[in-house]
């Protein structure tokens, strides 16, 4: 009973005409952002969650994982795959068109933690999918994962941890001022 397949609250509410979007700082298809999208019964299925993926209508989609949608066992190009779904594909940021879905991929796998040298991925990212909302006109969805505040904890490294929680209350901080504008 244990893999019996639910809707996500992101399909949810996409039936309800609202936009979508999930930003991670690992791979788009780890265990967080599928979450929000796929069905499978375990979590290590990147490819056939990359799949899924293709196929979920997430409007803004950004993080890691290339390697999932172009070095594939079968071959697949879901990068092509995306292009035909409407999609814009980006390996960098960049601003995003309004008439347009879009795939930020810019790690073969997860991004670097802040101490390799991230940067301000995460609180960039997450202003480039409010602006791209905000141009739609319509109510969304925006799920934005932190994902290395959990890993510093299970490494046991309180400096990973310090610098995550850090650049994640800057991103949080683009999310407050983007709701006091609107």
């Amino acid at each position: 009973k244990d893999s019996v397949s639910i809707p996500t609250i992101l399909e949810q509410l996409q039936q309800k005409k609202y936009k979508t979007g999930l930003i991670s700082l690992t791979s788009v298809t780890h265990a967080t952002p599928a979450a929000y999208y796929a069905h499978v019964k375990d979590r290590d299925m990147h490819e056939y969650i990359a799949t899924q993926l293709v196929k979920s209508g997430v409007n803004f989609i950004a993080g890691g994982g290339t390697k999932y949608f172009t070095k594939r066992k079968d071959k697949a190009d879901l990068l092509k795959e995306f292009s035909q779904q409407n999609y814009q594909y980006h390996n960098t940021l960049a601003v995003p068109e309004s008439n347009k879905n879009h795939l930020y991929l810019l790690a073969e796998e997860g991004l670097p933690n802040k101490d390799q040298g991230r940067g301000d991925f995460l609180p960039e990212a997450t202003q480039l999918a409010l602006d791209y909302f905000e141009k739609q006109k319509k109510p969304f969805f925006l799920m934005v994962e932190g994902s290395y505040i959990d890993w510093g904890g299970h490494a046991k490294s309180s400096n990973m941890v310090v610098q995550e929680v850090l650049d994640f209350d800057k991103t949080i901080g683009v999310v407050i001022d983007f709701v006091k504008k609107n």
